[in-house]
């Protein structure tokens, strides 16, 4: 079963869960997933936003934004 509309999105959604594991990020209470600084979002609140838009996307929808942040929804061309 999937989360998301699409499995574009769905991927999407997993890769981020994914590198919030605990078994494999750096630390991920403070989203940071690899060397120290690298974070999977600029914030919780930016990460809720990024999950809330990969769940609302349709299977033909791509997300666009700024690294960390939720950005847009585009239809694919």
């Amino acid at each position: 079963m999937i989360s998301c509309k699409g499995w574009q999105q769905e991927a999407a959604l997993r890769m981020l869960m994914n590198n919030l594991d605990p078994e494999v990020a750096e630390r991920p209470e403070d989203l940071v997933v690899y060397g120290g600084t690298g974070k999977a979002a600029r914030n919780w609140e930016c990460f809720h936003a990024i999950v809330r838009s990969l769940k609302a996307l349709e299977a033909d929808e791509d997300a666009a934004g700024a690294i960390g942040e939720a950005g847009g929804d585009f239809p694919d061309a």
